[in-house]
């Protein structure tokens, strides 16, 4: 783990069962610390999500970040994934 860093939680993987629950974009979530920041997002960022969609979306739309996160299964997004808490299938690795 680098520091200075910056913690970002995404979370989207019920957001398949909870139709009123809004999708929010990575972008969104850089805009918005950067707001609060005035700018100074660090260059190191943790980013905790259960969806691995946030984690490729992350690496893909800002690759000049350095974007830390725990090597572990995770759903999809549109997987759904809330109802089933093991995507690995083994609850001692979750």
């Amino acid at each position: 783990m680098q520091s200075p860093c910056t913690v970002i939680h995404v979370r989207r993987s019920d957001i398949k069962g909870h139709y009123k629950r809004k999708y929010h974009a990575i972008k969104e979530y850089v805009d918005s610390m950067e707001a609060l920041g005035k700018g100074k997002l660090h260059e190191n960022i943790l980013l905790l999500s259960d969806d691995q969609n946030a984690i490729e979306e992350a690496q893909r739309d800002y690759p000049n970040k350095n974007w830390m996160f725990f090597n572990r299964t995770r759903f999809r997004g549109t997987e759904g994934g809330w109802e089933n808490h093991f995507p690995s299938g083994d609850p001692k690795t979750e």
